[in-house]
């Protein structure tokens, strides 16, 4: 029991941002040094000791996965498959589970099961701060889309900034794991949403901080805080950009190698590193979408 207790408070203890960082490394082991036995291997051993997140885009676990069933058959079967599901759930309206389907169906699991899957993980989502999050993206919205003063807008951001505040407090953070990515009325409930919207907050200090321990934990990813605390920087402090990802001034002023040291203390991949991940992101997407359409019109 003693034994359990100590690994339970260890695994509980874990920095996601030393996670982040050694993915960015294993990426650029396959993505530039081309090794992706390495990669393979790198992941293997962090995988043993974090719960991975398949980032966006680095997509890190279905990379893992994809290079197992190349190289190493072992290490994927249907639970680590099952953890994929999961993890791609949040975003089955936007079908980004589809691309998988060959490497599912391969090791026994068809497309109705995977569907099957995620309903299941729907079922088991906090449906009460779904249903409250789904209320906040509304007022978020509704309030800057109509034609309403400021105070108004900043009236509905208070009251969602409190249902954040009595969330943390009961639930901790409201993650894709929680609430998954769609609301009840089917608008995607995104945290960077939110949290852009809040850069003039009498809150934001605090908001910055607590969200700043949730990067650590796992639960909010490191993009979507760098992009909250740049734009309050650039647009409420008239400063430059910190992390590199929103910035008010030409992106030649800013000072590269600061800002770089800056993305890798929260887990952001270099700027270049982060363009070149985009943009191979972007071209399998392109291919994809090509062959999909040859093959429809064959």
């Amino acid at each position: 029991i003693l034994l359990f207790a100590i690994l339970s408070c260890k695994k509980h203890e874990l920095n996601y941002i030393i996670y982040y960082q050694k993915v960015n490394e294993i990426d650029s082991i396959q993505r530039y040094a081309n090794n992706e036995q390495l990669a393979l291997e790198e992941y293997k051993k962090l995988f043993k000791e974090y719960e991975p997140k398949n980032g966006e885009k680095t997509e890190e676990y279905s990379r893992y996965l994809t290079l197992s069933d190349h190289y190493d058959k072992k290490n994927i079967n249907k639970k680590s498959l099952k953890k994929l599901i999961y993890l791609l759930a949040p975003g089955a309206k936007h079908g980004w589970h589809k691309r998988y389907y060959p490497l599912f169906t391969k090791y026994g699991i068809d497309s109705l099961q995977v569907k099957q899957e995620i309903i299941d993980w729907k079922k088991k989502l906090n449906h009460t701060l779904i249903d409250s999050f789904s209320i906040a993206i509304d007022r978020d919205q509704g309030s800057r889309r109509g034609n309403y003063s400021n105070n108004f807008v900043k009236l509905m951001d208070k009251k969602n900034i409190e249902l954040f505040k009595w969330t943390f407090e009961n639930y901790g953070f409201p993650s894709l794991q929680k609430i998954g990515l769609t609301g009840k009325n089917g608008r995607d409930i995104h945290m960077r949403t939110f949290f852009i919207h809040y850069i003039d907050s009498k809150d934001y200090e605090f908001l910055k901080k607590k969200s700043f321990e949730y990067v650590k934990s796992g639960d909010f990813d490191p993009y979507t805080y760098a992009a909250f605390v740049d734009r309050h920087e650039g647009v409420i402090k008239g400063k430059p950009s910190i992390y590199g990802v929103y910035t008010l001034v030409e992106e030649n002023s800013l000072d590269t190698v600061q800002v770089n040291k800056n993305r890798k203390s929260i887990g952001l991949a270099s700027i270049d590193h982060r363009n070149k991940i985009v943009s191979d992101f972007h071209k399998s997407n392109y291919k994809r979408r090509n062959k999909n359409a040859y093959n429809n019109d064959k």
